[in-house]
């Protein structure tokens, strides 16, 4: 991150946005800028091993902190969480900074959200790079959380979104900016299957955090870059903006305004990395063979790394190199 210019935009909405941006050049006006978008609960520090290894191709970068997030505005209005909202708040931006072309490149949350900017850009977005969570284009029906438990939970034995029963809930972002720490064992813990046990099994993110039990971490998770960034980051500010996201979904804020893309836009017909990971249980990479299965994407390149659901931190040189190689093989 340090070769970027960190930079604020106040958007048509009234909301700023943090982002980090890399010099404008007659050479880098060639090629379409990459544009990185973190998901839940990081910031744009996620992408500072990935930067780094995509700087040498030339193309301009720029990685902004999300909405509710860092240094961007934390709006208590759910609606402000739209996507439909958000993407064209990342239109502004790109336009201010005279951006005509880009490859998205989104984890998590991140993924979701630069699909939209597809969906509503097409002639902005080149290609784009899902990691971990893979192709989710609008549905004809609404986001019904327990009916999806219920159905997981008689399919695989396990409610598979358990956890957004408990990140859209009232209580949530109290519970988790009072045990930070705790928190972030949830989500990197080394115990095997713990992303199964926390995350897929009802109560059981709730009753970590209230517990007294302690697990060990990823080694990756270890690392003061990692970890010391993030509890710094919500010792300063609390959980009720990113909670936000999930509590839209549940809410069908996102379904709503997904009905106003057209039909004839919801399929991808652009270059796609998918970068998934054999460990993240909730984001299978069988997936995205389905959507290719069904003439949801035209040109798919789809990589499983031996990783859990952050594999941008995890194992960044790898990730790096997938992208580089989506890249070069595609945009020369």
């Amino acid at each position: 991150m340090d070769n970027l210019e960190k930079k604020t935009r106040n958007t048509e909405r009234w909301l700023t946005y943090t982002y980090y941006i890399s010099p404008k050049t007659p050479s880098t006006e060639r090629k379409p800028a990459l544009l990185l978008v973190h998901g839940f609960p990081d910031s744009a520090h996620l992408w500072q091993d990935i930067i780094p290894h995509l700087a040498p191709l030339g193309n301009r970068i720029i990685a902004l902190d999300l909405l509710g997030y860092a240094g961007s505005s934390k709006p208590a209005d759910i609606h402000q969480y739209d996507l439909a909202k958000v993407q064209q708040d990342i239109v502004e931006i790109l336009t201010h900074e005279g951006i005509t072309k880009i490859i998205a490149i989104g984890h998590d949350w991140g993924s979701l959200a630069i699909q939209r900017l597809y969906f509503y850009n097409p002639e902005l977005v080149v290609g784009l790079s899902l990691i971990a969570v893979g192709l989710m284009p609008p549905s004809p029906d609404k986001f019904d959380l327990k009916a999806i438990n219920e159905m997981t939970e008689t399919y695989y034995g396990f409610p598979k979104y358990a956890y957004i029963e408990f990140l859209s809930s009232e209580e949530a972002p109290g519970l988790i900016s009072a045990n930070i720490e705790k928190f972030w064992e949830t989500m990197h813990g080394s115990p095997k299957d713990w992303l199964k046990t926390q995350f897929c099994t009802r109560g059981a993110m709730k009753n970590y955090l209230e517990g007294n039990d302690r697990i060990p971490l990823k080694p990756y998770a270890q690392l003061p870059k990692w970890k010391d960034e993030y509890l710094e980051r919500y010792s300063a500010e609390r959980f009720e903006a990113p909670c936000l996201y999930y509590r839209s979904l549940v809410q069908n804020i996102q379904w709503e305004s997904d009905q106003s893309i057209p039909l004839e836009r919801r399929r991808v017909e652009v270059p796609v990395c998918y970068i998934g990971s054999s460990e993240d249980i909730i984001n299978p990479p069988e997936q995205m063979e389905q959507a290719m299965e069904h003439g949801m994407l035209t040109h798919l390149e789809a990589i499983t790394l031996e990783t859990g659901h952050w594999s941008v931190m995890e194992c960044p040189d790898k990730v790096s190199k997938l992208l580089i190689d989506f890249i070069s093989q595609n945009w020369a």
